[in-house]
């Protein structure tokens, strides 16, 4: 009977061990699946993280991110950022700059200079900055290209019918363009800040302050057209196209830092054209349109800014040519920011100083920039008619502006062209008519050339640079 006790009591034992046991089993198995799914959220944590890159802009501004009313760091080579971070930018602008468009982050409604990116991928945030006296000009994403036969505007009732190829501008019928992004002057260079730059530029070189090497240029300069001393803001003239071109990188030199001069020997990163004596280098200049600094805008770039038409839908029908994704330009008959055409003298004298109302003790003169009566255009741009003619990049190549597109055509596109190729001559562009101009000659669509060594007291330039 003890027998039998003791053998039921060591089964109950055995048993209860075993309950235990597998209770013990369940607890740690229960335990290992949490541990699991915490190492599993750790991984997916770990994963779900996203590089945020930040490109600060070559010059007028520094761009700081905050988190929470905190600053933190983005290093050059960018930062793991968990999604649903919501960071926010602020670009902080040094005297004379505004910023432009943001890229990778959403522009506040209230402050242009905040954007703000809630992190859901991989992202590189970037602002543009515009000097001021700059307007941006926000292109269309993709190509763009005129609807109709701009030949139309210069019917037979026209009186410039006759010349009608040297009206036409370079948006042909068909010609699918893409131009990237753009700040254009909002007025032609002054001979106050031609003098200003063109002064540093030659003096001493190598120190602190002074350009790297001298620069050296074949015209001094007129203020105005008749080089009278009280004329500073009027347009510098009597400048050739060589002039400008090393103008423009004096200007950038010692506004920005050379890194960022435009106009090259050779490649993109070539020694810079300091001298418009040097004929051969000149002509033959590499455009590192990349860079930042100043330089004359393209012809496709002055015609865009001179002819668009942006929001405005006031007497659009009657001003605008339409063209693809909803685009219209001014007709090639209008002077820039006209509401009828350069028949109608007084449409045409409130946008432009022309032959017919720019006569001052009874000659035909410039005038300071920006005075007209309504003085701008759409985008808000003086002169783009009138005053004085501005030289464009592009080479005139026989008149036809389409004749080297090849070099720009990408995919059936033509890219940020810059007009014809060497072999073509050595005329470059203007544009836009001046003071001495018929009304005719004012008209948007009117294209002139010289020899690049051409100047005169009706002739100047407008600058160009990329946000």
């Amino acid at each position: 009977m003890a027998l039998h006790l003791k053998l039921s009591n060591s089964k109950g034992l055995h048993r209860a061990l075993f309950i235990l046991f597998f209770a013990f089993f369940l607890l740690s198995l229960m335990s290992c699946e949490n541990g699991l799914s915490k190492m599993r959220e750790r991984l997916l944590s770990k994963w779900d993280k996203y590089t945020i890159t930040l490109t600060q802009p070559a010059s007028g501004g520094t761009i700081s991110a905050t988190i929470g009313g905190v600053a933190t760091e983005i290093p050059q080579g960018g930062k793991l950022f968990s999604q649903g971070t919501v960071i926010i930018f602020t670009v902080n602008l040094a005297p004379d700059y505004w910023a432009g468009t943001w890229s990778g982050a959403t522009v506040s409604d209230s402050d242009v200079n905040v954007a703000t990116l809630t992190v859901s991928e991989d992202a590189t945030i970037s602002v543009g900055i515009i000097p001021a006296g700059f307007v941006e000009v926000v292109t269309p994403e993709g190509a763009f290209t005129t609807t109709l036969d701009t030949s139309t505007d210069l019917n037979s009732d026209n009186p410039i019918a006759a010349n009608s190829n040297s009206y036409k501008g370079v948006f042909y019928k068909d010609r699918n363009v893409k131009l990237s992004s753009f700040c254009i002057g909002k007025t032609e260079v002054t001979y106050e800040l031609w003098k200003e730059v063109y002064d540093w530029a030659i003096g001493d070189a190598g120190g602190q302050g002074q350009p790297a090497v001298q620069y050296s240029f074949a015209h001094a300069g007129w203020q105005g057209s008749d080089d009278n001393e009280n004329n500073n803001n009027h347009p510098v003239t009597l400048v050739s196209w060589r002039d400008c071109v090393v103008w423009c990188n004096a200007y950038t030199e010692k506004f920005m830092g050379q890194e960022h001069c435009v106009y090259r020997i050779g490649t993109a990163n070539g020694t810079v054209i300091r001298s418009a004596n040097n004929t051969t280098g000149v002509d033959n200049a590499f455009v590192a349109m990349d860079k930042k600094g100043f330089r004359l805008p393209t012809e496709a770039e002055w015609e865009f800014a001179a002819r668009y038409e942006k929001d405005n839908t006031e007497n659009l029908n009657e001003t605008g040519v339409p063209y693809s994704d909803g685009i219209y330009l001014t007709k090639l008959t209008f002077a820039s920011g006209a509401t009828a055409d350069y028949t109608d003298t007084a449409a045409t004298g409130e946008v432009a100083w022309y032959r017919d109302n720019s006569t001052v003790g009874g000659m035909r003169k410039t005038h300071a920039v920006g005075t007209t009566s309504v003085a701008t255009n759409n985008l808000d741009l003086s002169d783009m008619s009138g005053n004085v003619w501005e030289w464009c990049f592009d080479r005139w190549g026989y008149g036809n502006p389409t004749a080297n597109d090849g070099a720009y055509t990408e995919g059936g596109v033509v890219v940020d062209p810059l007009g014809a190729g060497s072999g073509s001559g050595s005329a470059r562009v203007f544009r836009g008519g001046s003071c001495y101009s018929v009304a005719e000659d004012c008209a948007v669509g009117y294209r002139r050339n010289n020899s690049p060594d051409y100047s005169y007291g009706g002739l100047g330039f407008r600058l160009a640079c990329r946000p």
